[in-house]
């Protein structure tokens, strides 16, 4: 693979930690509240970046003060789409209140 700059580097980790998350919302039902036990037992349930964060392979990088706004931008991009719909159904918030939330919480 070749790479043209280190952004580039930077984004094919981050595809691979995504890939790794990506079916975050695989069984995540808006009716049910999950407890702490339920939710560590059940991880993919559990926010895309806690659970990026807290692999060894990829904890690194998110603690690393000058890539880690980007890192969160890349992961809230990506989990957007899939999270933000289950929010508005599950609080009835409007979509702008819900956008709040989500990238205040699931992030």
């Amino acid at each position: 693979m070749h790479f043209t700059s280190i952004t580039d580097v930077l984004n094919a980790v981050l595809d691979d930690a995504l890939f790794l998350v990506q079916d975050s919302t695989k069984g995540l039902d808006t009716d049910d509240n999950y407890s702490f036990d339920y939710l560590n037992k059940n991880e993919s349930l559990v926010p895309a970046c806690q659970r990026i964060g807290d692999s060894d392979k990829y904890q690194s990088l998110l603690m690393d003060p000058d890539l880690s706004e980007y890192i969160i931008g890349r992961i809230i991009a990506h989990e957007r789409g899939k999270i933000l719909p289950l929010i508005i159904k599950k609080t009835r918030l409007s979509k702008e209140d819900a956008e709040t939330l989500f990238t205040y919480a699931w992030c």
